[in-house]
């Protein structure tokens, strides 16, 4: 079942890549249990889209850690610039619940 989940999660994040959704996402990696995600964008900052696809992956990577019996704890993300390779931004999920 988890393996059918990994499977499920790979092919939603290789359809993000230069979808009409998230145009600038150009690449997408993540570690084996999605707690960690790198997210290539051809822009020097982030789109509205982009932003928001934060959400998806802190989706996934908790659904992955409920499946697999383990709490997620944080789920982080770096967007990474494609031309200079830096981080331009980054997010986590312990930063939700934050004011």
């Amino acid at each position: 079942m988890l393996k059918g989940i990994s499977e499920s999660i790979d092919s939603a994040i290789s359809d993000m890549v230069g979808s009409d959704d998230y145009p600038a996402i150009t690449n997408i990696e993540a570690n084996d249990d999605y707690t960690n995600f790198r997210v290539t964008v051809s822009s020097s900052e982030l789109g509205l889209n982009e932003s928001f696809s934060t959400l998806a992956f802190y989706m996934y990577g908790g659904m992955y850690s409920v499946f697999e019996g383990k709490d997620p704890g944080n789920i982080h993300i770096d967007f990474i610039n494609g031309d200079t390779g830096e981080v331009i931004e980054s997010a986590n999920s312990d930063d939700l619940g934050d004011n």
